[in-house]
């Protein structure tokens, strides 16, 4: 594979010299980590994975970035940071000054859409997704990806999934959290937990 790439811009420079082309400017491209904190501006060039403690201030502070810039180019984050998502890569640099963007919605207020594909029947309380892998399960993601979630939770959440999780699809976007203003589920003895 290198060897290809070094023949590849070999042919590349002879052509260019043979052509008078000079002063070619390497353009560096920087490929987006996994898992990446939705709507992210696409001229991110820089990316922080969120680790438990952190907040979009504290991220702000340690790049040296203004919070206003940091909030432009991560809208999905909320106004007020509330879905900064642990483990997830946010931006924290950009190659040019983004446009002043409308101010963040949060992505579980009607406002917002889900990624898609998603199955059918998923909750519109929905804030937080996860785009199943081929090897995940619904065990997987909720003690794995996902563990401040219980399987019970995630299947009603995600109807569309099965009973049994018969019917999860690689690629599609499943729900992990669900907005704060939502009841809490009762216990055995129904009261609120």
């Amino acid at each position: 594979m290198i060897c290809s790439i070094l023949l590849y811009f070999s042919l590349f420079l002879e052509f260019t010299q043979a052509a008078g082309i000079r002063n070619i400017a390497p353009t560096a491209v920087v490929e987006a980590p996994y898992p990446l904190q939705t709507g992210i501006v696409a001229e991110c060039n820089r990316y922080h994975r969120v680790r438990e403690n952190d907040n979009c201030a504290s991220i702000a502070k340690a790049y040296a970035i203004t919070l206003d810039d940091f909030y432009r180019w991560n809208p999905a984050v909320g106004s007020a940071c509330e879905t900064l998502w642990l483990g997830y890569h946010v931006c924290v640099g950009a190659t040019k000054a983004s446009p002043p963007s409308t101010p963040p919605t949060n992505p579980g207020t009607p406002t917002g859409a889900a990624p898609a594909p998603t199955q059918s029947g998923m909750t519109s309380a929905c804030v937080q997704y996860y785009q199943a892998q081929p090897a995940d399960t619904c065990i997987s993601i909720v003690t794995q990806k996902h563990p401040k979630i219980s399987l019970t939770q995630f299947l009603d959440w995600n109807p569309g999934v099965g009973a049994s999780c018969e019917s999860l699809l690689a690629g599609y976007y499943y729900c992990v959290a669900i907005s704060s203003s939502q009841p809490k589920p009762e216990d055995g003895n129904g009261t609120r937990a």
